[in-house]
């Protein structure tokens, strides 16, 4: 499913609440803007951790959120590994980003600059895999 469906649900269950952004956005541990980017689908690449923690916000199941099935019945319990394999998404690296968020957090800083700090590792990763294509190629 793509980002614009999975922030059509994110928005269609949390109005069902009764919920805010920033009620969801205190639940988690993220900044408003986070959430109202995700329902916007304005974030591509969903994280796992995120959308484990959304779905536990909102009381609905993650496999909803994410197009992987119509019953919406919450399932406390995390995505497992096969759901983000189905994604094609790293479940170790979204783990490590939620535990990254949640220290920065208990450390008392801003859930903007984590944000920022997360969008600058994201960047560097990405160069560094296209370095590392680019050595591959010239070693060809």
């Amino acid at each position: 499913m793509d980002s614009i469906n999975i922030g059509k649900r994110i928005h269609e269950a949390r109005v069902a609440k009764g919920m805010t952004l920033q009620d969801i956005a205190d639940k988690i541990g993220v900044a408003k803007s986070t959430i109202q980017r995700y329902e916007n689908g304005v974030i591509e690449t969903v994280k796992l951790p995120v959308i484990e923690a959304i779905s536990r916000a909102l009381e609905v199941n993650a496999a909803w959120l994410l197009g992987k099935t119509e019953d919406t019945t919450f399932v406390n319990q995390t995505v497992t590994g096969a759901l983000a394999s189905l994604m094609g998404l790293d479940p170790v690296a979204d783990a490590a980003y939620f535990r990254f968020s949640a220290k920065a957090k208990e450390q008392g800083i801003p859930p903007e600059d984590i944000e920022l700090a997360l969008d600058f590792l994201a960047r560097a990763k990405a160069r560094g895999s296209n370095d590392e294509r680019k050595r591959q190629s010239s070693d060809s």
